[in-house]
């Protein structure tokens, strides 16, 4: 069988097409796989290790801020040295900002500053200098120095002494709020100095006091309702006003209060607690409790018969300043056998000793 020419071009043809097919795949091929990697990306830098940085503490702050002229951090940074707040008490230190932030007329400031010159913290004791610290305080409205410039005038101390004036600044003083100066008019007028007597606005002003939590206003406006000075008489209400003052650790309230248990006045007598507020009023130093205790260890009201206990008391009322004690006291040293009253002596020094640790341990903050 002949084959046409036609079908062998076709065959070759078919060849050459299979043949290109395969160059171009094996070219394709090549390239491909020939061509570069593409460039890894940098690696990033090391970071450096984040340091906490510590808060600014107080101190640091109010150095930076007075520093720069900033009258209340000036006034804070003094009141920190000389109370020694978060720092060493330093005197010199404080009256140098106090003074900064005082020239400004920073209130608070120039009432330290009184307080540094009657004292003589940090500067030269001048009462006279007080009190212009005191008068440019309370010109700003503060309470507290003019109540302290009604106390200059009225012991002449730094200024010409004047009742007037005195009374003036202390009214002002009570007006704006300070319970020493409300408790001080509230006194003035229920016993007449310094103004007429008068126990309604001895009342009205012992009644701002106390609800200041003033022990001693609050133990004026028991008396008052005990007595029905100005007020009905309510033995309910003068309980209530002992009971606050005693609280506050008054003497007087102490006092007043364990009479009210030892007289069933207001509330079930009780002379086991009657006994103990008139302990707690010789542990505060009240001579008159303390003459009432010595008196109940000998009776046995409320406590065991004790007459070594009886005789230390009444030493230390003696101690105290309570003179009419004295006769009590001495004849009981006659009664006593010697041991006897060596133990009272020592009991009394004993008693001593603990009234003034706790006095001390009271006054700290």
């Amino acid at each position: 069988m002949t084959t046409s020419p036609r079908s062998s071009l076709g065959s070759i043809s078919d060849i050459i097409g299979y043949v290109a097919l395969v160059l171009i795949a094996v070219i394709a091929g090549f390239l491909y796989f020939d061509k570069p990697a593409p460039p890894k990306p940098p690696e990033p830098a090391p970071v450096a290790p984040r340091v906490a940085i510590p808060p600014e503490g107080l101190f640091d702050r109010l150095s930076r801020q007075a520093r720069s002229g900033d009258v209340v951090s000036q006034r804070q940074l003094g009141e920190m040295y000389y109370r020694g707040l978060e720092v060493r008490q330093d005197y010199d230190e404080a009256t140098k900002w106090l003074r900064m932030a005082g020239d400004k007329g920073d209130k608070i400031a120039a009432r330290i500053l009184g307080y540094a010159y009657s004292g003589g913290h940090g500067v030269a004791v001048s009462h006279s200098e007080a009190a212009s610290w005191w008068r440019l305080a309370s010109s700003k409205g503060d309470d507290d120095s003019a109540f302290e410039l009604a106390v200059a005038y009225l012991d002449g101390k730094g200024v010409a002494r004047s009742e007037s004036e005195g009374l003036s600044h202390c009214r002002l003083s009570a007006e704006r709020g300070n319970h020493h100066a409300q408790y001080y008019l509230g006194l003035w007028h229920y016993r007449g100095v310094l103004v007429t007597q008068s126990y309604a606005e001895a009342f009205s002003w012992f009644r701002k006091a106390a609800v200041q939590s003033d022990m001693r206003a609050q133990n004026y406006l028991g008396v008052m309702y005990r007595e029905g000075q100005s007020v009905p008489r309510s033995d309910v209400e003068a309980v209530k006003w002992f009971q606050f003052a005693a609280t506050h650790r008054s003497p007087e309230g102490c006092h007043n209060l364990a009479l009210m248990y030892s007289k069933g006045r207001g509330l079930t007598r009780d002379e086991v607690q009657a006994s103990a507020y008139f302990l707690k009023g010789a542990m505060l130093e009240y001579p008159e409790s303390q003459v009432e205790l010595a008196r109940r260890h000998v009776t046995g009201e409320g406590v065991s018969i004790d007459l070594v206990e009886a005789c230390a008391w009444y030493d230390v009322a003696v101690r105290a300043g309570h003179s009419a004690a004295t006769v009590t006291r001495d004849a009981m040293m006659r009664s006593l056998s010697s041991t006897q009253v060596s133990a009272a002596r020592a009991r009394s020094d004993a008693i001593k000793t603990q009234i003034e640790a706790e006095e001390i341990a009271r006054s700290r903050p």
